[in-house]
């Protein structure tokens, strides 16, 4: 609330979390942490912070991948047909949903950094499983633990980058941080090969599972927690959450910061806060681009590998033909995350997923002329895709409060993770039914165009939000004005 005397010019703002009292017009003004961010560059301490929720995407993704990259070889160790590794795929991805829908809303209460280095530790040690995996079963236990803890790590890192993030910078921030996931699939090729050659497809797993357990100790250590989440469970004389604010803003401006009230917690389940103060059409929105995404990028990744290898291509070509598509995810977030910067963030995702259901389409005719028109192809399926899917996460952030942030996070990749296990059960069982490899790539086609056309509904709700808020200022500026001219 911001309460003004025209004829001071005084301005109190109620807050309600850190502050720095600053001198303005001869007046003490109060601005939240989140003000005091966008008053100052990014300093280093925050580029710590985006730094270490990087490294921790880039093991997250290298995990979600390992199993595509191995498919082929594990195929043959453990004598799985085409519907059984499917079902292997989704293994991870079915764990991925739950830890999502399960363990993100409960971050929210117990603490972001704590629950993420758990999910850490639990993917890392089912990860080690999996490389001691004999029969389907054993590995289909291992995948959907390592998906559980997985399902964990993306929101909340990506809730606690933007927490530190300056307002005008937070979405590129996100996306550049997201950027992360798709480094770990694009690193896994070329490391999965040199493994593959030395220690066989478990030793793939191994390099994977350790180093999940090393990040998780990093994050244990050096990682912060939530801000808003320490007020609210300590209280206004939180000294952790001054700790961090210190270190945020440097020695020079700590006399200056102020703690003040807790801040104001959602009411009831911090599920209904998604669909409250309108926003429900937008939640449902942002899960149907999730689904649609989700279920074309786990689609061509789990399958890609083995689609290229019954097209008569050596399995270096297939794992390059996928390490080349994350490399695209790489470049479309660095493209659309700049175009989000000149024009409306939704606009550009919708663009995106045209572009992304035709590279899908083109993938099959450029299985048969080579690596090179096949790598352009699934580059450019990855630039929107892989692209598209950090555009989801940081509209997602800016749509929802700090307080539910791991929430709303947690539930739209929840649902979109029901997309990704659709996805390759879907391909397994139509490759089953003898349909063609066409028609199996045209549903990741399909699916983007869907997504396509959610981003567009996205899109054209925002138009109508900024309108109404318009009239609402002009509404509100006559109104201050007739104060004037009474008193």
């Amino acid at each position: 609330m911001v309460t003004e005397d025209f004829n001071s010019r005084r301005v109190v703002k109620t807050v309600h979390s850190f502050g720095v009292n600053v001198t303005q017009n001869d007046s003490d003004v109060v601005f939240s942490f989140e003000s005091a961010l966008d008053r100052k560059s990014i300093g280093r301490y925050q580029f710590f912070i985006f730094f270490l929720c990087f490294i921790c995407l880039v093991f997250d993704g290298y995990d979600a991948y390992a199993m595509a990259y191995v498919a082929p070889l594990l195929r043959v160790d453990l004598a799985l047909n085409h519907s059984s590794i499917g079902q292997a795929f989704s293994a991870s991805l079915v764990g991925m949903f739950v830890g999502a829908i399960v363990l993100s809303p409960i971050a929210d209460i117990l603490g972001r950094r704590k629950v993420t280095v758990a999910a850490l530790l639990v993917s890392g040690l089912s990860m080690l499983a999996s490389a001691k995996a004999q029969i389907f079963g054993e590995l289909f236990i291992a995948r959907a633990l390592t998906g559980f803890g997985l399902g964990v790590i993306l929101p909340n890192a990506l809730s606690i980058c933007a927490e530190f993030a300056p307002s005008k910078r937070r979405f590129l921030t996100v996306m550049l941080v997201s950027l992360g996931m798709s480094a770990g699939g694009a690193i896994g090729g070329p490391v999965a090969a040199l493994l593959i050659s030395s220690s066989g497809w478990r030793g793939v797993f191994v390099a994977g599972g350790l180093a999940s357990i090393m990040v998780a100790f990093c994050m244990a250590f050096w990682m912060p927690e939530s801000l808003n989440f320490l007020i609210r469970r300590e209280g206004n004389l939180s000294t952790s959450a001054q700790r961090i604010a210190v270190k945020v803003f440097g020695p020079g401006i700590a006399a200056s910061l102020t703690p003040f009230s807790a801040p104001a917690s959602t009411k009831g389940a911090p599920f209904l806060e998604l669909f409250a103060h309108r926003r429900t059409l937008q939640t449902l929105c942002i899960w149907a681009i999730a689904f649609c995404n989700l279920l074309c990028l786990y689609l061509l990744a789990s399958w890609l590998p083995i689609l290229c290898q019954e097209a008569g291509l050596g399995y270096r070509d297939a794992a390059l033909a996928t390490s080349v598509m994350q490399i695209g995810g790489l470049a479309g977030v660095l493209l659309l995350g700049s175009l989000a910067r000149r024009t409306n963030p939704k606009l550009v995702l919708l663009v995106g997923y045209v572009i992304g259901a035709a590279a899908i389409y083109a993938v099959v005719p450029t299985l048969h002329m080579g690596i090179g028109p096949l790598a352009v192809a699934t580059f450019v399926a990855g630039t929107s895709i892989i692209g598209g899917q950090a555009g989801i996460q940081a509209v997602g952030l800016d749509l929802y409060p700090q307080a539910v942030h791991s929430t709303g996070m947690g539930w739209a990749l929840g649902v979109g993770r029901l997309g990704s296990v659709c996805g390759p059960i879907l391909a397994g069982e139509l490759m089953m039914r003898g349909l063609s490899t066409q028609s199996v790539v045209n549903l990741g086609a399909i699916a983007a165009l869907i997504g396509g056309i959610s981003t567009g509904f996205l899109f054209l709700l925002d138009i109508r939000l900024r309108r109404n808020q318009r009239v609402t200022t002009v509404t509100e500026n006559n109104q201050r004005a007739m104060i004037r001219t009474h008193t």
